[in-house]
């Protein structure tokens, strides 16, 4: 497992399906995936939707990290009763996957650089109470242009990048927050172009 192959796998996939161009989302690990989808294919990225995922392994708070240091195989039997296994596609295969991420998250990753380049609209969605940090959540919003310089009052002028950050959820129950298919479903129907408004 690589975020580079798994970025590829997405374009593979959209390929076999005829598409050209997608809104590509994904959610934690799956949000890294969906990054390196945009990295590697952006032109096949019509927007971007990032949930709950860091750019850089010290996006973590520390405690998030030392538990990725710690995820294995072994883990499969008492993480059954978690959403992550309830959500997972495969259960007859979820302790490879584990024996897998935890490979993947040992090494280390620092995408600043990277997702700074990136140019489609992007959206971003966390919860309030979520394992990366607000910190870095709010660094991952300004390297994707967001929150960097005051808007102004009258034909506002808002950068390609979203943020919602949703309430009373955390990390691992976020994917069943109503809010997010909400948000999602906003901000795909509304032109992101469209952000002219004025102050009350």
């Amino acid at each position: 497992m690589s975020h580079e192959r798994n970025g590829n796998d997405i374009a593979a996939v959209l390929r076999h399906l005829g598409m050209e161009r997608a809104d590509i989302a994904g959610y934690s690990h799956g949000g890294d995936a969906a990054i390196w989808m945009a990295l590697l294919h952006p032109e096949m990225v019509r927007n971007l939707i990032v949930i709950a995922t860091a750019v850089a392994r010290d996006g973590w708070y520390p405690e998030a990290q030392e538990g990725m240091s710690a995820v294995s195989g072994a883990l499969a039997e008492p993480m059954k009763a978690t959403p992550i296994f309830k959500d997972y596609g495969h259960p007859d295969q979820f302790a490879l996957f584990l024996d897998r991420m935890g490979d993947l998250t040992r090494k280390g990753w620092d995408w600043r650089a990277e997702v700074r380049a990136l140019q489609m609209p992007v959206l971003l969605i966390f919860a309030d109470h979520d394992s990366v940090s607000m910190q870095h959540i709010a660094e991952v919003f300004a390297l994707f242009g967001g929150g960097i310089s005051e808007p102004g009052w009258i034909d506002t002028k808002f950068s390609r990048a979203r943020l919602a950050i949703v309430p009373g959820y955390s990390h691992y129950n976020l994917g069943q927050a109503p809010e997010v298919a909400e948000v999602i479903e906003r901000y795909l129907t509304q032109p992101t172009s469209s952000a002219t408004q004025f102050a009350p």
